[in-house]
């Protein structure tokens, strides 16, 4: 998942420290690492709208994420809004 980004990411993932470069790659590896081991991940991306301005370019919408217990258990649903340019 995260061999799409280089080392100019930058992680502002909800609830954490700010990630720039090789640390917040890092540490987002680390989170995911600890999810997978507990959890099947469901993710369905729910595109809103995608605006051209000039030379770039922006979506919104929603990520819909459902995360179910490998031990068992019932699925946790998350619906969270998201921006990305």
């Amino acid at each position: 998942m995260l061999s799409v980004f280089d080392n100019s990411l930058v992680d502002m993932s909800q609830g954490e420290l700010t990630g720039f470069g090789e640390d917040g790659l890092d540490r987002m590896r680390q989170r995911l690492a600890a999810l997978f081991a507990e959890y099947r991940v469901k993710m369905a991306p729910i595109v809103i709208d995608v605006i051209v301005n000039d030379s770039s370019a922006y979506d919104f919408g929603w990520h819909e994420i459902t995360l179910t217990p490998k031990a068992g258990g019932q699925p946790l649903h998350q619906r969270l809004r998201y921006l990305e340019q």
